[in-house]
């Protein structure tokens, strides 16, 4: 049965999160807007489009994942770490926050041009959409994972998971990259580092809670299957 307190808490953090997501596709547009222009909506091209549009897709596919757990505030803090990192949420919004100064760079500083390649910015779009395809199937898996009494569930193994053990992040850093190359600057890959090294960070409290939950079980999976690119790393 879902407690009164649990109802509350998890409806707080999907509220803040689409209203955080609307506010910024708002703030996005602005930025590319060209005051005093002939044509204020040239930065607003196919690929600036492209990439609000699949990044409000990206939004929605993960908002569909935390609206499955938003009545169990314990399995939602499972699920996004906040047991053992509770300032995830907090470093992940001012990192989104500061994805505006992508698209004012892309809008109006253009501060490195010559990474505005067509091709380049095409092969963006491209990893964008496997990103999402791949964060669908995904979240999949961890959608049935968190469906069971937390208290009787396995090490997942399966799905993406037979390939690497960290595929959420190993999605959501190529959407970053993904993000770099379609909009060109310098800027987005420097914060595309900063979601790497966070990731890292993350992955060095995970991977020990994990071990606490699981015990020897999860350290076999960890010892055959790589944390991020198959066969690598």
């Amino acid at each position: 049965m879902i407690s009164s307190t649990q109802r509350p808490a998890s409806s707080r953090i999907l509220l803040s999160a689409g209203l955080f997501v609307f506010g910024f596709l708002g703030a996005s547009i602005a930025c590319l807007y060209q005051w005093g222009s002939a044509s204020p909506w040239s930065r607003l091209d196919v690929f600036s489009g492209g990439y609000l549009l699949l990044a409000t897709v990206l939004v929605i596919q993960q908002g569909t994942f935390a609206r499955q757990l938003a009545f169990s505030k314990e399995k939602m803090e499972e699920a996004f770490g906040l047991n053992y990192d509770p300032g995830w949420m907090k470093r992940a919004y001012w990192l989104g926050l500061a994805e505006l100064l992508i698209l004012i760079d892309y809008g109006h500083l253009r501060l490195t041009p010559f990474l505005e390649r067509r091709p380049l910015q095409a092969a963006g779009i491209v990893l964008m959409i496997a990103a999402i395809v791949w964060l669908g199937w995904v979240d999949r898996y961890l959608g049935l994972h968190f469906r069971d009494d937390l208290t009787q569930q396995a090490v997942m193994n399966n799905g993406p998971y037979r390939y690497i053990r960290h595929p959420r992040y190993a999605g959501l850093i190529a959407s970053r990259i993904a993000c770099a190359l379609i909009l060109a600057s310098a800027v987005a890959w420097l914060l595309a580092f900063c979601w790497v090294m966070l990731t890292l960070r993350r992955i060095r409290l995970e991977e020990p809670h994990l071990a606490g939950l699981f015990g020897q079980s999860y350290e076999s999976y960890a010892a055959r299957t790589p944390r991020l690119i198959p066969w690598l790393y």
